[in-house]
């Protein structure tokens, strides 16, 4: 992407790497079994979402799990990784390492930002079906009577905070593809780096 990109995080600099978070503006339910209902539901959320993400909508990834797929695996976050942002907003982990130990840089910001660039409070829980490090949770992953939701603030976990019945509605965490900046700022060079292996 390019160096001028709207969405470039305040000191990503040429040739850099980064991802962007974002809570979906709308809730839903946590019923669905598959990981492919809450990757369309991220995908579609991103679509519609600040002009800048639009063209990487496919690629993003929800954060969650399912009794198929775990967090970590369906976003591709193992290994060290690179950094990632809120959309148009403060970091959130230094990498993966960062993201799945409990705690994040912003979580206790009321400034989160959405699709649309709307502040989100703080105390909000959003669905995850995850355990704190990204693996499932078998007891109430996504798709499962009772869910793992996550949740932000003073003494909070962002990804595994608590659970209830999945029928309730709640928001969800989308991770973009990985971003690299371009060498050379231009409006009309647009590289983005997905990891490879994307799921549906």
């Amino acid at each position: 992407m390019p160096g001028d990109w709207a969405l470039k995080p305040s000191g990503i600099s040429a040739d850099d790497k980064f991802r962007l978070l974002f809570l979906t503006e709308l809730p839903r339910t946590a019923t669905a079994t598959g990981i492919a209902t809450y990757n369309g539901f991220v995908q579609t959320a991103a679509a519609g979402g600040h002009a800048a993400i639009r063209p990487y909508a496919s690629k993003y990834r929800a954060v969650g799990s399912t009794a198929s797929v775990s967090a970590r695996d369906t976003t591709m976050t193992t290994g060290t990784g690179v950094p990632v942002y809120w959309l148009n907003g403060a970091r959130v982990a230094d990498d993966y390492g960062d993201f799945w130990d409990g705690t994040w840089d912003a979580q206790a910001s009321s400034d989160t930002r959405l699709a649309g660039g709307v502040a989100e409070s703080s105390a909000f829980r959003h669905w995850t079906g995850s355990n704190a490090n990204g693996t499932a949770r078998p007891d109430s992953l996504l798709g499962s009577a009772n869910v793992r939701y996550g949740q932000w603030g003073s003494g909070t976990n962002p990804v595994s905070q608590g659970s209830q019945g999945g029928s309730g509605l709640r928001r969800m965490l989308a991770l973009s593809p990985v971003f690299k900046v371009a060498a050379v700022a231009s409006s009309s060079v647009h590289r983005h780096m997905p990891e490879t292996g994307d799921a549906a």
